[in-house]
């Protein structure tokens, strides 16, 4: 198995929607930082049932709308480890 990708999530700006914020990040391969194009983002509800998700774009980009019932950031892609971020950690951060 590859090493394991880390994203980097900044938060870009909080929007006007009651409960939403935006976020964009880039996933990258965390031993060469190369990005990682078409790799799955998920926002899963503290059941794990999925909110919403997108993909990166071939530059490894993305962007989200984050609601207050999301509770998990999942990034997957074939061949890498899954990784799972707390909302509430990322907001803070």
């Amino acid at each position: 198995m590859k090493k394991l990708f880390i994203p980097l999530i900044t938060m870009i700006c909080i929007s006007n929607v009651i409960y939403a914020y935006t976020f964009t990040g880039l996933v990258a391969n965390k031993m060469d930082s190369r990005a990682i194009p078409y790799a799955t983002v998920s926002l899963l509800r503290v059941d794990s049932t999925l909110q919403s998700g997108t993909i990166t774009d071939e530059k490894g980009s993305f962007s989200i709308n984050i609601t207050d019932d999301a509770q998990i950031l999942r990034l997957s892609f074939l061949g890498y480890k899954t990784m799972h971020y707390d909302v509430k950690e990322i907001k803070e951060g």
